[in-house]
């Protein structure tokens, strides 16, 4: 059997500025007083966040 050579990874980076993260990420959680807001494809996030919290990260 072969392996894939896109192995999956996790990692936690918290930054105020999704514009970062846009380039390292392929899902983002947009946390809010502890509590996960919005959790979406990078690149959905950006095209149709229409939500208050997280479309100020991403300007």
């Amino acid at each position: 059997m072969r392996r894939s050579r896109c192995a999956a990874t996790l990692r936690k980076l918290t930054a105020h500025d999704l514009g970062a993260v846009r380039h390292v990420s392929d899902r983002i959680a947009v946390v809010y007083v502890g509590e996960n807001v919005e959790l979406a494809d990078t690149e959905a996030l950006f095209t149709a966040s229409a939500r208050g919290l997280s479309f100020p990260l991403t300007s």
